[in-house]
């Protein structure tokens, strides 16, 4: 059996990989992704999806070359969320289209100076009480609207998945060195052969395995749990963060299973500060203080826990999208949603030209497809 040659073959099926594929097959690479499980299972569809501007992160000081390039994220989100550039992800469902910002001290005032001061386009006002979330209407002090969209990530997915879908294959079992990669057909056992010019790792938490079993560098990346509090019931919508000087206290993002239940992912900073091994209690002590005054209906209180791959250089963790190139290899990691296209820009720098062949997709046409990832509280 002789290999068929690729120029770009991605490991991994998040939004790294899905919107690193889109952008290789438009640029004319004969390109394939090989995901082993299903689309976006690990941190992709545990996400909140918020696109973050970076307001939140400048007041825990980040560095001023992750703020100047996180920024500029939101907007070419929107110009692919409204069809007017590639890719054109206009179909994909929206949990809100802005965030809240609140908090019970004088530190709000302070937010908004800082968003005007550093430039960002995302901070537009405080808003008036008829204008606030149902579980803010009675909450002390100002809220700041931030125009930061949020995302089904499920439904980001999907979309992508679609566009691609003639270059995406399931693939549960694979061999591979930095030269060939077999794959085998999960149902029939056949196996196909590729020599890749470039295999990209984007495989979020697996990318350290990945580089591992190719005898690179694994210690480079750590793999951070982060426990999300899972609030299910006749909630109403709410996307946004409560702010305790530079820490949030409560992250809340809103997904809507139909008109009557709703499911509240909750990030807490203060509660992972406190205890771990009880987060679901500290994460809704802390929910139900950054919101005094709400009357909360009958609900269900769950947890989950998602495995965030981190970058560490020189003992500090990275916040930036981050691509290394070792040989014929790219290990890519996004470190935030938002930042996938940044990533994809960084990526595509670091290849050599297309071959504008499609042996990958006249080979793997009738090959299955993965399926999406569910929601991890389901």
């Amino acid at each position: 059996m002789f290999p068929i040659t690729l120029d770009v073959l991605i490991v991994g099926g998040g939004i790294a990989g899905l919107w690193l594929l889109d952008e290789c097959r438009r640029s004319g690479y004969d390109v394939l992704l090989l995901e082993s499980k299903a689309l976006g299972s690990g941190q992709t569809i545990a996400s909140q999806g918020i696109l973050h501007g970076g307001l939140k992160y400048s007041l825990a000081r980040a560095s001023n070359g992750f703020i100047n390039n996180i920024k500029k994220m939101p907007p070419i989100w929107q110009a692919c969320l409204s069809g007017l550039r590639e890719p054109n992800i206009s179909s994909v469902r929206l949990r809100g289209k802005y965030c809240c910002m609140w908090t019970a001290n004088s530190f709000l005032s302070r937010i908004s100076q800082i968003g005007v001061q550093i430039g960002f386009s995302s901070v537009t006002a405080f808003m008036a009480k008829d204008e606030r979330p149902i579980p803010l209407r009675d909450c002390p002090g100002k809220i700041l609207r931030v125009d930061e969209q949020i995302i089904d990530p499920k439904s980001l997915l999907a979309v992508l998945a679609k566009r691609n879908l003639k270059t995406i294959i399931h693939a549960p079992s694979f061999n591979f060195s930095s030269e060939l990669v077999t794959i085998y057909h999960p149902e029939n056992g056949d196996r196909v052969l590729f020599k890749p010019k470039i295999i990209i790792f984007a495989a979020g938490k697996s990318n350290s395995l990945l580089r591992k079993i190719h005898g690179l560098d694994s210690s480079i990346m750590v793999c951070k749990p982060l426990p999300i509090l899972v609030v299910s019931g006749n909630l109403p919508e709410l996307n946004g963060y409560c702010i305790d000087f530079v820490k949030a206290r409560a992250i809340i993002t809103t997904q809507r299973t139909n008109a009557n239940h709703a499911v509240w992912q909750v990030a807490s900073e203060t509660a992972m500060q406190k205890s771990e091994g009880n987060f679901i209690n500290y994460a809704w002590q802390e929910l139900r203080s950054a919101l005094p005054g709400f009357k909360w209906p009958d609900i269900t209180l769950s947890t989950y826990t998602s495995n965030r791959a981190e970058i560490m250089t020189g003992g500090v963790r990275v916040n930036n999208s981050y691509a290394l190139r070792d040989g014929n290899i790219i290990t890519a990691w996004p470190t935030k949603l938002v930042l996938a296209p940044y990533l994809a820009e960084q990526v595509l720098k670091m290849l050599p030209a297309p071959s504008n062949n499609k042996n990958g997709v006249i080979v793997c046409k009738d090959w299955p497809r993965p399926k999406i990832a569910p929601f991890p509280w389901l």
